[in-house]
């Protein structure tokens, strides 16, 4: 059976960062989520390096200054010294984004749409000469080739902004897709709702654990 298969075997270990941005911690239904995701794929591809980063632990700056520069690079106008030092400080998020062979990002919906932390961090690391650049086939950058996960619950249900604004947000620096596992009316739904729901997103979060395992073996066979 699929869900029974061998941990696959590959040559070279593959780099995974884990983007959280929620505030409950344990008690986290996403981040439960998320971890039947992980446990899958480190079951079915064992040469994983998982490296966590947590907007709510290190938030990203939502200020006038780093604004300001952010816009100034963007547009490629002059920066001063202080305007380069500040957005150097981030540097060390595009490196993790350079070495990573997948991205999972973990987070509730707010208001149809993720926390303003992840906002700002795909602010932050959208930097050209940094982390893309355009060309006349499209942009392409640190995300090329590579794959992105995104998990996400919520209390209700509705419009849902989040999935879409992600996935274009990665194409711009290069990424090919985005796979998305999601529960929804996990605190308004009835019980049975509530259940169906999160059954629903724990079979494909292990589906999708078990899909990127095996892409992964293949690149690092």
């Amino acid at each position: 059976m699929e869900g029974t298969s061998d941990p696959l075997v590959v040559r070279t270990a593959a780099h995974v960062l884990h983007v959280t941005s929620t505030l409950r911690g344990p008690e986290s239904r996403t981040l439960k989520l998320s971890g039947i995701f992980f446990t899958e794929l480190s079951r079915t591809f064992p040469a994983m390096r998982l490296t966590t980063l947590d907007l709510f632990a290190t938030p990203p700056p939502l200020d006038i200054p780093t604004l300001s520069a952010l816009t100034k690079s963007i547009s490629r106008a002059p920066m001063s010294d202080e305007e380069k030092a500040m957005l150097s400080r981030w540097d060390s998020w595009i490196d993790k984004l350079i070495v990573a062979d997948l991205l999972v990002f973990t987070t509730p919906l707010w208001n149809y749409h993720g926390p303003p932390h992840l906002k700002a961090f795909i602010d932050i690391v959208t930097q050209p000469g940094k982390s893309f650049r355009y060309t006349h086939a499209g942009p392409t950058g640190v995300l090329d080739g590579k794959r992105a996960v995104l998990i996400q619950t919520r209390g209700a249900w509705g419009p849902d902004h989040l999935g879409e604004w992600l996935k274009d947000a990665l194409w711009l620096l290069g990424g090919v897709g985005l796979d998305v596992i999601k529960a929804d009316k996990q605190d308004l739904g009835s019980p049975e709702e509530r259940e169906i729901e999160m059954a629903r997103a724990i079979e494909t979060a292990r589906a999708t654990a078990r899909k990127i395992a095996k892409a992964l073996a293949e690149e690092h066979a």
